[in-house]
């Protein structure tokens, strides 16, 4: 059960079969914004809690079977629940998570895009948690942070981990604050892994650094004044609200991990040979990715906006408009502003920088393809669909086979990925225990 990613359906049917363990409580959260029950599941009798969140975003689905995993160890095995009482949600966006079931059991990078979803920022569970400063008020959380809320708000844990991971580039933390007794251990962990750390600096969600692969997650305040000071402009003005780190902290003096690790490795990841490619010229490529999927979005979205009329073609519209804002510029950045862009990059480096980045370009097609389907699960013979599709899948198809011809992609085993959290859980755990 642990060694492939797993629908909504299956992860319902697994909490159905725990219903009549008396060792186990299941406790109604709230509904998904289609009404979808979201569930927590709680077990142990610690003097401490620990809330643990499966898919903070849908494109992120391994969080949900490192929960299935951590089940069915702390019932097997008492020791293991570490003095806590353990409250599990697998999935807080089920609706997310259906929307990208058809590439759950193929893990190919063709099939992730061509079934891909992740909703706007605005629309997500992760980044609606309210938030009010002098600089930022936000009251309109979506129905699944509402659901989070109420488990903040029923548990009070101690230790929060909500489980993101990353399609590509080595394992990182972010951490909601220095918790010293914890760094040597999840360097630990993150060595152990064999999956590498992703050392790269984007500049906006950086804070402390306290090690390699441990840094702070920032605050909305100072991921404000880091996207401005980066030219980020995606992030001001701020739209949304605060996540969970940020209200975990504030209202119940918790502590979070994120404990991000990649679903694809491949060996150039962890080449040191020269590229042969400078930074003015990986950043080059980029904006040219960039701008050929910006340009496939905006020539659509006006025809695919007049067809979207289901719930679930909406979210996947507000995505693809919000993601626009989002996506690197095509345009080349000030001189002054472009450190040693001459300075040749290894293929270590490249891969962190460029690949990485070029995937998350490639997000936007698959945004295209996903309402595309919608709009043509109704109307099969939609004109403006049927365009959209054909040329997002053949733009598509032909970045993936540049990407591919310098990048062989193989998926991590999910046994690593999700021990790589686990194991990150129970050292955060550990340290908290003995800081008290």
């Amino acid at each position: 059960m642990f060694d492939e990613l797993l629908t909504i359906d299956e992860l319902e049917a697994n909490t159905r079969l725990l219903a009549g363990d008396a060792r186990v409580a299941i406790t109604q959260l709230g509904v998904s914004r289609l009404g979808r029950p979201i569930e927590m599941v709680s077990l142990g009798d610690g003097d401490g809690d620990a809330l643990i969140v499966g898919v903070p975003h849908p494109n992120e689905p391994a969080g949900a079977v490192t929960i299935e995993r951590m089940i069915s160890l702390l019932l097997r095995d008492e020791t293991q629940r570490r003095g806590y009482r353990w409250h599990f949600i697998k999935a807080i966006d089920p609706e997310g998570l259906k929307l990208n079931q058809g590439w759950l059991k193929k893990r190919t990078l063709a099939d992730y895009f061509q079934n891909f979803f992740r909703p706007a920022l605005h629309r997500q569970g992760e980044t609606t948690f309210p938030i009010d400063t002098s600089d930022v008020h936000f009251d309109a959380s979506m129905p699944e942070n509402i659901a989070w809320q109420r488990a903040f708000e029923l548990t009070r844990p101690t230790l929060h981990a909500s489980l993101h991971h990353c399609d590509y580039g080595g394992v990182f933390y972010s951490l909601s604050r220095a918790l010293p007794g914890a760094i040597d251990g999840l360097e630990s962990v993150a060595s152990r892994s064999g999956l590498g750390v992703n050392d790269m600096s984007d500049g906006v969600m950086d804070a402390e650094q306290w090690s390699p692969a441990v840094k702070r997650y920032p605050s909305v305040p100072e991921l404000i004044v880091n996207a401005r000071a980066n030219g980020a402009a995606w992030a001001y003005p701020w739209t949304v609200g605060e996540m969970s780190p940020g209200f975990g902290e504030a209202h119940f003096g918790t502590f979070t991990l994120i404990a991000e690790a990649p679903l694809w490795d491949s060996a150039s990841l962890h080449d040191p040979a020269a590229s042969g490619v400078t930074r003015r010229e990986q950043q080059a490529l980029l904006r040219r990715i960039a701008s050929t999927a910006r340009d496939v979005a905006v020539r659509h979205v006006d025809k695919l906006a007049r067809e979207a009329s289901t719930p679930d073609a909406k979210e996947c519209l507000w995505a693809l408009e919000r993601g626009l804002q989002m996506m690197p510029s095509s345009q080349p950045p000030p001189v002054e502003a472009i450190p040693s862009d001459d300075v040749m990059l290894s293929t270590h480096e490249f891969e962190l920088v460029h690949t990485e980045q070029a995937l998350f370009v490639l997000r936007t097609y698959g945004l295209i393809i996903r309402l595309a389907n919608l709009i043509l699960d109704g109307d099969p013979t939609n004109s403006p669909a049927l365009h959209a599709r054909g040329e997002a899948q053949d733009a598509l198809r032909q970045e993936l086979s540049v990407i591919e011809t310098r990048t062989q992609f193989v998926p991590n085993p999910l046994s690593v990925v999700t021990d790589f959290q686990m194991q990150s859980i129970f050292v955060c755990a550990d340290a908290l225990s003995d800081a008290a």
